[in-house]
């Protein structure tokens, strides 16, 4: 529904009614339960179609002809609803709920609204009246149970918890729900009995057994509780809920051996699932750090828990993400992502990690591996294409490393993070500059740019190209000065915005940012060298232009760059 709608005069509702098919006069002389039904009918056809504004305006005019009825009522406050005035709705609801104080749905809505506006004991009044005529309604009393609890009225949310056994029948969830009532209400022999009650009625489940002895524990009576526990885990042993409450005693206690053994038997239990020995790890794990951070134990239990042929990964990934954390060696955790890998070969962060170690080990040809079986895996993930693209261009495959980039870039979308997607772009334009594809260069750079405005790297590559190819020249100074802006020490895009302006004839501006560029180069840059020279030659320098040139020379030959030396050996500046 639209949030806000034209109120229709009634000239309008005259002309609706004429289109209908039914004059003024002989509306004027319907009564006025029919002229209510027809009007209502009407409404009830627009809100079927959608037709929210004429809706309003049906149902507004019902309550006009007749405001005894309670439908129309009812309906308006929905729109009121959506328009977000919630107290029109709610009063329109009290007052359809008023109307017909036998209609459940009413009454049901108006015992949601109240809920909704936190009048929960109006919304326990509500809900009560509705039960007056339903008693078995399951859905309403545990609602009941919540209200009532809210209102801190335990002895009526326990009364009503019996009201909701007596339908459904005596349940672990509703003992549960008595017990925990009756021990905030200081009843501890009531909410002991309410468990041994269940016990008793069902011998032969250890489940309830053991519930049975958590309240004893937890009542008073901990001894006896710690007794009936310990005896169903001998009966039991691989009964998970009486390990997990003993546990919780043990370590209560302080009871270290006893705890040691139970933390072993749950980690080796086959029935406990991997969620659960996950939870006992972290604990583990917590532990140990705050005792000093003494790795030994924590491994032992980890190789005891993954002993077994597993099933899931989380385990796995949990040990590997200790060791990593203990800064353990990476040829001992490889193995764990491998594993991870062999059980789910579309594990993302395993594969990533494991990626991560070959690349980190400059291991190129595994990272492609790793990568294309990915791709195989995981098809829409962009990160596997653009490590398989980045290191097959490490290794000079130019040609494989724009193939797989150019396909993962159709998996690029809004989800993607602007970083990664900047630089997915960026190695392709780089790779399409080198294969004399310029024009798509400067498109995959464009794209680059729009994922990622301030990426001064880009930015100065991108202005670089377009200067030695002498285009845009205008577009390239503002991109340059922009990344000099974003990283003003960097030597790289000093040097580019100097060559730019020297390319536009502005030679002594260029000067300025070129000894900015020197100041800041750690590399002795043979082409940073060459482009001092040069514009130095052309600011009329020529003793400062050779100083340059010859430090630039020094580190290369007369047959790596012909136009250098001949640039020395005339003392003057050539274009290449």
């Amino acid at each position: 529904m639209k949030t806000s709608f034209t109120i229709l005069p009634l000239s309008h509702l005259l002309l609706l009614g004429l289109l209908l098919g039914f004059s003024p006069h002989v509306m004027a002389d319907e009564d006025s339960d029919k002229r209510y039904d027809r009007f209502f009918m009407e409404a009830m056809m627009h809100r079927e179609k959608g037709e929210s504004d004429a809706a309003f305006e049906m149902f507004r005019h019902c309550t006009e002809i007749d405001s005894t009825k309670a439908e129309a009522y009812f309906f308006l406050s929905q729109y009121y609803e959506e328009l977000k005035d919630k107290e029109q709705a709610l009063r329109l609801l009290e007052r359809a709920a008023k109307l017909e104080p036998s209609n459940p749905t009413f009454i049901e809505t108006l015992a949601a609204s109240y809920i909704n506006n936190r009048r929960y004991p109006d919304a326990i009044a509500a809900i009560e009246k509705v039960l007056e005529q339903d008693k078995e309604r399951e859905d309403l009393l545990s609602i009941l149970i919540q209200l009532y609890e809210q209102e801190n009225q335990l002895e009526k949310a326990v009364s009503t918890a019996s009201r909701l056994e007596e339908v459904e029948g005596k349940s672990e969830r509703l003992t549960y729900i008595k017990s925990d009532l009756y021990t905030r209400m200081g009843n501890q022999q009531a909410a002991i009995n309410e468990t041994k009650a269940l016990a008793d009625q069902y011998p032969s489940d250890v489940n309830y057994r053991c519930l049975y002895a958590d309240m004893l524990y937890r009542n008073g009576q901990a001894q006896e509780g710690e007794r009936i526990l310990e005896e169903i885990h001998r009966e039991a042993p691989d009964n998970i809920r009486a390990m997990i409450a003993l546990k919780a005693i043990y370590k209560q206690k302080g009871d270290t051996l006893k705890l040691d053994s139970i933390t072993r038997d749950l980690l080796t239990l086959p029935q406990a699932s991997e969620e659960l020995k996950c939870v006992v790890m972290n604990e583990e794990i917590r532990k140990n750090e705050e005792a000093g951070g003494d790795s030994t134990a924590v491994l032992n239990l980890f190789r005891l828990a993954t002993r077994q042929k597993q099933e899931g990964t989380d385990l796995l990934l949990l040990y590997a993400s200790y060791m990593e954390m203990k800064e353990m060696p990476k040829d001992s955790i490889q193995p764990l992502l491998q594993q991870v890998l062999g059980i789910s070969p579309d594990n993302i962060p395993a594969r990533l990690r494991l990626m991560l170690y070959a690349w980190n080990q400059n291991d190129m040809n595994k990272v492609v591996t790793l990568c294309k079986d990915g791709n195989l895996y995981n098809p829409e993930f962009v990160g596997f294409y653009y490590y398989q693209g980045v290191a097959s261009y490490r290794m000079d495959k130019y040609d494989q490393a724009l193939d797989i980039l150019q396909k993962g870039k159709d998996f690029i979308n809004a989800e993607t993070g602007n970083d990664e997607a900047a630089n997915f772009y960026e190695i392709m334009a780089e790779l399409l500059y080198k294969k004399g594809l310029k024009s798509q260069a400067y498109a995959a750079y464009d794209s680059c740019l729009q994922w990622k405005p301030d990426d001064a790297g880009s930015l100065n590559n991108y202005a670089y190209y377009l200067c030695l190819d002498n285009i845009e020249l205008d577009k390239a100074e503002k991109m340059s000065r922009k990344s000099i802006e974003l990283d003003a020490k960097n030597a790289n895009n000093l040097d580019t915005y100097a060559w730019i302006l020297f390319t536009q004839g502005r030679h002594s501006e260029a000067r300025i940012y070129i000894e900015q560029a020197l100041q800041n180069d750690s590399t002795n840059s043979v082409i940073l060298l060459e482009h001092a020279g040069d514009i130095y030659a052309c600011c009329g320098d020529i003793a400062k232009a050779m100083e340059y040139w010859q430090k630039a020379a020094a580190q290369q030959t007369a047959k790596e760059n012909k136009t250098l030396f001949r640039k020395i050996k005339r003392k003057k500046y050539l274009k290449q």
